[in-house]
């Protein structure tokens, strides 16, 4: 039988994260602040090699925040682990508590806001 999670069985809150040595501002995030970032949010194996990933192409903090849900698939990440990592992400940079249901990221909408629809842009030649 399946037991419904509660905030406080969570394996990671996003303020524990946050508490734990990193920043609140994302952005100055260093590439081993976001290995340990992405170490917080899992116990198993496939977390120890995403952080891995993530440090074998040098993803600071800045650089994270560019991230959506097709980049981290194509870094290696399950969907799953990928909605995992925006979702706290984009907690942290909002402040936000680990129940909002509000919050939930997509492959479109960026941490900051702006539209990735994944299509080249239109150029216009005179």
């Amino acid at each position: 039988m399946l037991k419904r999670r509660t905030s406080q069985d969570s394996s990671v809150a996003a303020g524990d994260i946050v508490g734990n040595g990193l920043s609140e501002n994302v952005e100055d995030w260093t590439s081993e602040d976001v290995g340990r970032f992405i170490r917080a949010l899992g116990k198993g194996q496939c977390w120890v090699e995403y952080s891995t990933k993530m440090a074998d192409v040098d993803v600071d903090g800045s650089t994270l925040m560019d991230a959506d849900l097709e980049i981290l698939i194509d870094l290696g990440f399950h969907r799953i682990h990928a909605n995992k990592v925006l979702r706290q992400l984009h907690k942290i940079i909002n402040g936000l508590g680990l129940d909002d249901a509000s919050v939930r990221s997509t492959s479109i909408q960026r941490l900051d806001g702006s539209i990735n629809t994944s299509q080249p842009k239109a150029t216009t030649t005179t």
